[in-house]
């Protein structure tokens, strides 16, 4: 009876909207995490003007080979140190 186990959840490679044909891209501004291709890890950015920026770059969408909305983290529940 499934209805009532438990499920043990392994983790799942990155739940992604693929980009073929531009379909469901992020809206303007919202926090993302995305894979280039040719790589297996995501990175953490911003949809901003039509591309995928991070920390160091940006990325056009046609580079990008998945993405996913991001957890946005609010700094007020974290302690202070």
């Amino acid at each position: 009876m499934l209805a009532n186990a438990v499920l043990k959840q392994e983790p799942k490679e990155m739940d992604i909207q693929p980009n073929a044909n531009y379909a469901g891209l992020p809206c303007e501004g919202q926090p993302v995490e995305f894979v280039l291709e040719g790589r297996d890890v995501p990175i953490a950015g911003t949809y901003v003007e039509q591309t995928f920026r991070s920390r160091w770059s940006g990325y056009s969408v046609e580079r990008v080979r998945a993405w996913r909305s991001a957890a946005v983290i609010d700094d007020s529940s974290r302690p202070a140190h």
